[in-house]
């Protein structure tokens, strides 16, 4: 019986026994729990006051997933070096995002640790959260300072991160410049930095410094260096030691992935040196494309000496890519020659991405030529090595596209920007807004980038829009005004003289600067308007009306100093039966502000603005109204609620409505008598109150009276019928209420 219990006492002992090794309040986690910190870890020195209250680099928390609802709780301390708490002076613990319906953290300032408590929302997702630390760090272990998460329950794991790394006995490591690095590998640089005397371990012997690669990297044999930059020493025989026989001290080896700094002889400071030792240490990194991963290649550092930081990254392993990049965009001036655009780059992702042989084509937005090649800037360009290019040439005949073929590949351990200078471009009249590249060609470069922005030179107002009525002389419109968006603006001439057009420089004569004013088709100036500056230094000289009284030409005098306004009044108008019910509007343009329409550049495209002055309204009354209804497809329609029939149907054509011209001309109120037909010119004539409309087959003019109007469809013949645009002939005689339904497919035509 005594043995029995015996027994049983032993087994109860040890299950009480196996409890104490579980911490209390600990239970399974309910999620994976990731710490990592997201902003800069401080290097600080614990020496110094500043440390008594040392922000830490902010701790980011990932759950994922954290069950719904579900909770968690840790304990939150901060280590130095050597394992002592620090005492916590605040701490600042929040979610982030919609997860998080609890964040609690419970401490007391000066206590060494704080007790964090954390619920998930409503819904099994991802849960964020940041802890903020600030910490009593006088006086600290020189090393990494840790936040460690303890007796860890529910959603949230035990584990620890560095937040920050306390100067002290030893040395720091450091990399100037993180390289850009492709499957060639390529050369990295450490600086090693004493932080107290003899923080560098100089046992004979031994590996002072280390530095391992991850896996897929490699130091290349033979490349490894040691450079004394600072730092007065003698060896152990007493020789001074400088850079130049620093290899007695200090020697470099490469073993696959560790780069090794031994120390070859003993060594002391300089008599009277307080002089820290400053290394830089290079090598050369090789890669296994089969294993390396791209993105941050980081250095693990080690050895006999006491290293700061754990690690630290000296390169970034990619792909072979360049892209555009812009440097400065400049204003231009639509409409004149001579345009500077700004500075632009092409930058390489990797060294060696820009290789000979491949060409870069630049193409600019459509009305936009280009009127000087951009040119290789080496002075403004970085690590460009023995990197060439030929000079860009024209492709195609547009003026939009050029190309240049790169000679002599970029060379070098360092991604090179190329930079491109002194380019000029012309735009159309009417172009406004970003000027954008667009790169092309074999040299595998991609992007757009934006080199200018044209500007409208002038603007354009009325002081009022008076109403004009179709078919009358003399109506008053309002005065336009027209305003420089700079001095300078207007000019006196016009001098195009070795412009590049299609590629090759001609010498083009140079004209006098007129401002231009043209009314719309069928609308006439009755007299030459009255034009004064009302505002700037600007002088006009001439004033006169042309091109059947059509356009007003002002001829520029000398240019402004000083931005200015110029007003045209007494404008009177004559607005025959052609011109549509609506805005009036002037164009503004001429050699003064328009340079490049012409042959070559934009011949088409000579006006630069544009202003309302007069509302076109109702024409004068006529004897014969009408309400005619064509539907298409069908061969009855309908004058005034009466139907007639047709011996052909309406169709349409090109967008337009094409109807027989008897039918419609009788319709409108012309007199059968008074539509003929020449045989000899193909034509057909209406008459009309001394309105006379004529239309050939097979042209897309319309002549009324002696002017042509040019239409977007030409006439037609269908079955013996000519066939005219509905629109065209109901305009010609005042009809200007052409409407059409979809559902019914009717044409309806009104005064």
């Amino acid at each position: 019986m005594l043995k029995t219990r015996q027994k049983w006492l032993s087994i109860v002992l040890a299950v009480m026994f196996l409890f104490t090794l579980v911490p209390f309040g600990a239970h399974p986690a309910l999620a994976n729990t990731q710490y990592q910190t997201i902003t800069a870890i401080p290097s600080f020195d614990p020496g110094k006051d500043e440390a008594k209250n040392l922000n830490l680099a902010t701790v980011y928390i990932k759950i994922d997933p954290a069950l719904a609802d579900a909770e968690g709780e840790a304990i939150v301390e901060v280590l130095d070096s050597e394992g002592s708490k620090l005492d916590i002076k605040s701490v600042d613990f929040e979610g982030i995002g919609s997860n998080v319906s609890v964040a609690d953290a419970t401490y007391n300032p000066g206590d060494k640790y704080a007790k964090l408590k954390v619920k998930a929302g409503s819904a099994t997702a991802k849960s964020e959260l940041t802890l903020k630390l600030a910490v009593d760090a006088k006086d600290a272990a020189a090393g990494d300072v840790q936040v460690r998460f303890s007796n860890a329950s529910g959603i949230l794991e035990n584990g620890s991160v560095v937040a920050a790394v306390a100067k002290g006995a030893g040395v720091e490591v450091s990399v100037d410049k993180v390289v850009a690095i492709g499957d060639g590998g390529g050369d990295v640089t450490f600086t090693v930095q004493e932080n107290t005397l003899y923080g560098l371990d100089n046992t004979v012997g031994k590996n002072t410094v280390k530095f391992k690669l991850p896996n897929g990297f490699t130091w290349e044999d033979g490349s490894g260096s040691v450079k004394l930059v600072s730092g007065q020493l003698v060896d152990s025989s007493g020789t001074t030691i400088t850079d130049s026989n620093i290899s007695t001290v200090f020697k470099v080896y490469e073993d696959e992935r560790e780069l090794q700094v031994k120390v070859l002889k003993g060594f002391s400071y300089a008599k009277d040196s307080s002089s820290k030792i400053r290394l830089e240490v290079s090598g050369t990194i090789k890669v296994d494309t089969s294993v390396a991963k791209y993105g941050d290649v980081t250095v693990t550092l080690g050895g006999e000496s006491t290293v700061t930081p754990s690690d630290v990254v000296v390169a970034n392993y990619g792909d072979y890519s360049a892209s555009l990049k812009s440097i400065e965009v400049k204003s231009i001036q639509p409409g004149q020659f001579d345009q500077e655009i700004g500075k632009f780059a092409i930058d390489e992702a990797l060294p060696g991405s820009l290789v000979a042989g491949r060409t870069i084509e630049l193409t600019l937005p459509e009305n936009v030529k280009w009127e000087q090649y951009p040119k290789f800037s080496s002075g403004d360009s970085k690590n460009v090595g023995s990197f060439a290019i030929d000079n860009f040439e024209a492709v195609g005949t547009s003026g939009r596209t050029i190309k240049a073929k790169i000679t002599q590949a970029t060379s070098g351990n360092k991604p090179t920007e190329i930079v491109f200078k002194d380019g000029k471009v012309t735009a159309a009249a009417d172009f406004t807004g970003k000027i954008e590249l667009t790169v092309g060609g074999s040299a595998g470069v991609t992007g757009t980038v934006v080199v200018a922005e044209a500007k409208a030179p002038v603007t354009a107002s009325a002081s009022s829009t008076p109403s004009v009525i179709i078919g009358e002389r003399g109506q008053a419109a309002g005065d336009l005004m027209i305003t420089e968006s700079a001095a300078e603006v207007f000019q006196k001439d016009l001098d195009a003289s070795d412009m590049l057009i299609d590629g090759a420089s001609k010498k083009l004569d140079a004209d006098p600067g007129y401002l231009v004013i043209k009314a719309p088709e069928g609308v006439r100036f009755d007299v030459t308007p009255t034009v004064t500056v009302s505002d700037g230094d600007l002088e006009i000289d001439t004033v006169q009306r042309y091109s059947d009284d059509n356009m007003v030409k002002i001829k520029i005098k000398s240019q402004s100093a000083k931005a200015s306004t110029i007003k045209i009044s007494n404008i009177k108008l004559t607005v025959d039966r052609t011109v549509p019910v609506g805005d009036l509007e002037l164009k503004i343009g001429g050699t003064a502000l328009v340079e490049n329409s012409m042959d070559g550049f934009f011949p088409d495209n000579e006006w630069i603005a544009k202003a309302s002055v007069a509302k076109v309204i109702t024409p004068a009354p006529s004897e014969t109204q009408a309400t005619v209804k064509f539907v298409i497809g069908d061969k009855n329609y309908n004058v005034n609620g009466v139907n007639y029939t047709m011996d052909v149907a309406p169709y349409v054509d090109s967008g337009r409505t094409f109807v027989p011209i008897r039918y419609l001309a009788n319709a409108l109120g012309v007199n059968p008598e008074n539509i003929y037909f020449n045989n000899d010119t193909q034509s057909a004539i209406l008459l009309k109150d001394g309105t006379s409309v004529e239309f050939t087959i097979g042209s897309n003019i319309m002549k009324l009276g002696s002017v042509s109007i040019p239409m977007d469809v030409a006439a037609q013949v269908v079955n013996g019928r000519i066939m005219l645009p509905a629109r065209y002939v109901a305009n010609a005689f005042g009809y200007y209420n052409v409407g059409y339904d979809e559902a019914t497919q009717t044409v309806t035509i009104s005064k």
